[in-house]
């Protein structure tokens, strides 16, 4: 569910990506690995959702940069790049795959901000695995 304000340290409401075409609109999730986000494709006039690479063990927003990440240990920083090569090459992956029978698509994949971004679609009217639970196992 998109939240009225989102807090420190995800992207705030409104923020623009890509070069001005996708368009945060609130937070959906956080697993402290990738964050997902409610956005708005602005060229194709659509909704989507937007995961950013954001493992809080070891990144931060950079100092003075809204949306720039930096990693808290120099250390980190191998760690941090091979997560990124990962997430990238797990989204070429599905892309390939496009499209799934009862699942969401990857549109597209970008980095920026020194992350990565996954755009998906969304997907309307699909029942949550909880939600099909609940109703398999309520009483008649």
């Amino acid at each position: 569910m998109k939240e009225k304000s989102i807090p420190k340290p995800y992207l705030g409401l409104g923020a623009l990506l890509n070069e001005g075409r996708y368009r945060i609109d609130g937070l959906l999730s956080d697993n402290d690995l990738v964050t997902g986000y409610a956005g708005y494709d602005i060229f194709r006039k659509k909704d989507v959702v937007i995961r950013e690479l954001f493992p809080t063990a070891i990144v931060q927003r950079a100092p003075g940069d809204d949306q720039g990440i930096s990693v808290k240990l120099l250390s980190d920083e191998v760690l941090f790049s091979s997560m990124k090569a990962h997430m990238i090459a797990r989204a070429k992956k599905l892309i390939s795959l496009y499209p799934i029978e009862n699942a969401a698509g990857i549109l597209s994949f970008f980095e920026e901000n020194g992350t990565v971004y996954v755009i998906e679609e969304t997907m309307e009217g699909l029942m949550t695995l909880d939600g099909y639970l609940k109703k398999r196992h309520s009483a008649k």
